[in-house]
């Protein structure tokens, strides 16, 4: 078994406009359009691009001790422009801790 095996290869809805991935989740214009993905926020390793998705790079590292604040307050901005505009952002860092804790930090935001 792979560490990709135990991850969902469905992103997860978290709130209208907001989804939370993994690196499971096929990164291609077939399955993202499935689940209406316009937005994607990935990490500074995700080097795939697709032209129907506008991405936000947040640059922090998957280690213990990373500090996340620059990341949380520049990226809210971009969900937030994206849902208004109707689209719908997957939060796809490669990880379970960065994705989720950018989710925290936009709920109470």
């Amino acid at each position: 078994a792979t560490v990709g095996d135990s991850l969902s290869s469905i992103p997860h809805w978290i709130a209208p406009g907001l989804w939370l991935g993994s690196r499971a989740v096929r990164h291609t214009e077939e399955s993202l359009s499935r689940f209406g993905i316009t937005h994607m926020v990935v990490d500074g390793q995700q080097r795939e691009r697709l032209p129907s998705v506008s991405y936000w790079v947040c640059n922090v590292k998957d280690e213990e001790g990373q500090d996340m604040r620059q990341c949380w307050e520049e990226t809210v901005p971009f969900i937030q422009q994206a849902i208004e505009q109707a689209g719908q952002v997957m939060l796809s860092l490669f990880g379970r801790s960065r994705s989720a804790s950018l989710v925290l930090f936009w709920m109470i935001r």
